[in-house]
């Protein structure tokens, strides 16, 4: 009876361990993998953002689903958040603004706050520039406030701005 527990052991860790690397290799086959268009990007309401496969702007990341939702309920927003770099919100909706922070400050008071969903991050932080937006909406809300700058414009002052979306548990 003792060998038969032990290989029962070792097939049900066997068992476990593949079906773990199994959803581990699910989430890296699409989320922020490179991607040359739409296509490449097989989740729905995903899109290839500046060459990288990423929820559509204003939906989150499931973790728990591995795909993008349109909602997340307050209490299952997660730390995470998705970035979208060269992007920012065109908004005076912010509910916190703060000078002088860096991006990973600036996550950590938005993970903070229950009712903080994205936010905008950029300038120089290091030189005592840095800007930090905290906001309780997302593009899905305010869809003509969402600015992608294109490479045609990087000479524009915005172009070091990165927009943060919250994932969902």
């Amino acid at each position: 009876m003792g060998v038969t527990t032990a290989v029962m052991l070792m097939l049900i860790a066997t068992h476990t361990h593949a079906w773990s690397s199994k959803k581990v290799c699910k989430y890296d086959e699409w989320l922020n993998k490179p991607c040359l268009a739409q296509a490449d990007c097989k989740v729905k309401m995903a899109e290839c953002f500046k060459g990288r496969c990423l929820c559509t702007p204003g939906y989150y990341y499931s973790i728990s689903g591995n795909t993008c939702v349109e909602e997340c309920s307050p209490s299952n927003l997660a730390d995470g958040f998705l970035v979208y770099l060269d992007s920012y919100l065109r908004s005076d909706t912010w509910f916190e603004q703060y000078s002088g922070v860096c991006e990973q400050q600036c996550a950590e008071r938005c993970a903070a706050e229950q009712r903080c969903r994205t936010f905008v991050a950029g300038g120089d932080c290091y030189f005592g520039y840095g800007l930090c937006e905290l906001y309780a909406i997302t593009p899905v809300e305010a869809p003509e406030d969402f600015v992608i700058v294109s490479s045609s414009n990087e000479d524009d002052e915005d172009y070091s701005f990165a927009f943060y979306q919250r994932k969902c548990a």
